[in-house]
């Protein structure tokens, strides 16, 4: 009920009656111009560095490698303390290093196609903000699991001692 107001509020004031039709056209079309920025502005977020808390597990990087198995990513380099991951989603791609250590880790920007990246004000896709936390938290839950699969082992074994 209020949509159908607003639109008809919104042609009696771009194509008003007894008025000259090339204002009520300019009008019309510096009201697109203006919607069609604003829609384009607010796709953009800066890229900020979050660190996560390193989860408690025997081996991170395997975290990281189940974690990009279970979502679209792919590992393209592994180094001790650094892993490049790659995400390729219809014509969009990004690369991003995720560099950990016994504390924390964190998702760093280095490279995208077709994210409308801005060097100079650290600007990118908001889906940059998106994919990136969803990594964050798939590593945070595989993590966590092969924590919990550690202490299950190491409770059987326990159980296992107290029995002999």
């Amino acid at each position: 009920m209020n949509y159908i107001r607003i639109i008809l509020f919104l042609r009696n004031w771009i194509f008003p009656k007894g008025r000259d039709m090339s204002r009520s056209f300019w009008y019309s079309a510096v009201l697109i111009i203006v919607l069609c920025c604003a829609g384009c502005v607010n796709n953009l977020r800066h890229i900020k560095v979050v660190k996560y808390p390193t989860p408690i597990c025997n081996n991170f990087e395997d975290a990281v490698k189940q974690a990009t198995r279970h979502s679209q990513w792919r590992i393209i380099d592994a180094q001790p303390g650094k892993i490049a991951c790659l995400l390729m989603i219809r014509k969009h791609s990004l690369v991003v290093n995720v560099f950990y250590d016994d504390k924390f880790f964190h998702i760093d920007y280095e490279s995208s196609t077709n994210l409308n990246y801005r060097s100079s004000e650290n600007l990118i896709d908001k889906h940059y903000v998106i994919w990136t936390r969803k990594l964050a938290k798939d590593i945070q839950v595989f993590a966590s699991k092969q924590n919990s699969k550690t202490l299950n082992e190491d409770n059987l074994e326990t159980q296992t001692e107290k029995q002999k």
